[in-house]
Protein backbone atom coordinates (compact mmCIF):
# COMPACT_ATOMS: atom_id res chain seq x y z
CA UNK A 1 0.00 0.00 0.00
CA UNK A 2 1.34 3.43 -1.28
CA UNK A 3 2.09 5.83 1.83
CA UNK A 4 -1.21 8.44 2.39
CA UNK A 5 0.49 11.86 0.83
CA UNK A 6 1.64 14.48 3.37
CA UNK A 7 -0.08 18.00 2.07
CA UNK A 8 2.57 20.83 1.84
CA UNK A 9 2.36 24.14 2.18
CA UNK A 10 4.76 26.99 0.74
CA UNK A 11 5.55 29.62 2.38
CA UNK A 12 7.03 33.22 0.48
CA UNK A 13 7.78 35.65 2.92
CA UNK A 14 7.78 39.41 0.99
CA UNK A 15 8.57 42.91 2.34
CA UNK A 16 8.99 45.58 -0.35
CA UNK A 17 7.27 46.33 -3.71
CA UNK A 18 10.55 46.48 -5.44
CA UNK A 19 10.00 42.45 -6.15
CA UNK A 20 6.42 42.71 -6.68
CA UNK A 21 6.98 40.93 -10.24
CA UNK A 22 9.58 38.36 -8.16
CA UNK A 23 7.53 37.57 -6.13
CA UNK A 24 4.64 36.75 -8.45
CA UNK A 25 6.55 34.79 -10.58
CA UNK A 26 7.66 32.68 -7.26
CA UNK A 27 4.17 32.56 -6.53
CA UNK A 28 3.51 31.27 -9.94
CA UNK A 29 6.00 28.40 -9.51
CA UNK A 30 5.06 27.49 -6.41
CA UNK A 31 1.33 26.83 -7.77
CA UNK A 32 2.78 24.70 -10.74
CA UNK A 33 4.14 22.18 -8.45
CA UNK A 34 2.01 19.06 -8.42
CA UNK A 35 3.09 18.39 -4.16
CA UNK A 36 1.54 22.40 -3.49
CA UNK A 37 -1.51 21.58 -1.67
CA UNK A 38 -1.18 25.67 -0.32
CA UNK A 39 0.90 28.63 -1.06
CA UNK A 40 1.36 30.88 1.96
CA UNK A 41 2.56 34.72 1.27
CA UNK A 42 3.51 37.00 4.24
CA UNK A 43 4.32 40.30 3.60
CA UNK A 44 6.98 41.70 6.12
CA UNK A 45 5.06 45.36 8.02
CA UNK A 46 4.34 46.71 4.38
CA UNK A 47 0.55 47.45 4.63
CA UNK A 48 0.28 49.05 0.78
CA UNK A 49 2.07 45.90 -0.27
CA UNK A 50 -0.14 43.56 1.58
CA UNK A 51 -3.33 45.20 0.11
CA UNK A 52 -1.59 44.69 -3.24
CA UNK A 53 -0.78 40.93 -2.90
CA UNK A 54 -4.11 40.52 -1.93
CA UNK A 55 -6.25 41.77 -4.54
CA UNK A 56 -3.77 40.25 -7.06
CA UNK A 57 -3.77 37.01 -5.17
CA UNK A 58 -7.27 36.56 -4.08
CA UNK A 59 -7.54 32.54 -3.81
CA UNK A 60 -4.51 32.45 -1.66
CA UNK A 61 -3.43 32.90 2.11
CA UNK A 62 -2.10 36.67 2.33
CA UNK A 63 -1.65 37.03 5.45
CA UNK A 64 0.36 39.94 7.88
CA UNK A 65 3.80 39.27 10.06
CA UNK A 66 2.60 39.60 13.28
CA UNK A 67 6.11 39.23 15.25
CA UNK A 68 9.33 41.10 14.67
CA UNK A 69 10.10 42.74 11.71
CA UNK A 70 12.07 40.18 9.21
CA UNK A 71 12.43 36.64 7.76
CA UNK A 72 12.37 34.89 11.18
CA UNK A 73 8.83 36.55 12.23
CA UNK A 74 7.77 36.38 8.58
CA UNK A 75 8.38 32.94 8.38
CA UNK A 76 6.57 32.17 12.00
CA UNK A 77 3.73 34.22 10.96
CA UNK A 78 3.94 31.55 7.75
CA UNK A 79 4.60 28.54 9.29
CA UNK A 80 1.54 29.32 12.11
CA UNK A 81 -0.64 30.10 9.12
CA UNK A 82 0.67 26.65 7.35
CA UNK A 83 -2.21 23.60 7.51
CA UNK A 84 0.24 21.24 5.98
CA UNK A 85 2.53 18.71 7.54
CA UNK A 86 5.54 19.72 5.91
CA UNK A 87 6.40 23.45 5.03
CA UNK A 88 8.64 24.84 2.48
CA UNK A 89 10.18 27.92 1.97
CA UNK A 90 10.57 29.45 -1.14
CA UNK A 91 12.44 33.40 -1.31
CA UNK A 92 9.91 36.09 -2.61
CA UNK A 93 12.87 36.13 -5.24
CA UNK A 94 13.42 33.17 -6.22
CA UNK A 95 11.24 30.27 -8.76
CA UNK A 96 10.73 26.53 -8.20
CA UNK A 97 12.02 24.28 -10.75
CA UNK A 98 9.92 21.38 -11.69
CA UNK A 99 9.90 19.04 -9.22
CA UNK A 100 11.64 20.73 -6.80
Amino acid sequence: MPPTPVETSVVICAYTQARWHDMNAAIASALRQPETDEVIVVIDHEDDLLRRTRQRWPHLSVVANTFQRGLSGARNSGVLAASGGVVAFLDDDATAEEGW
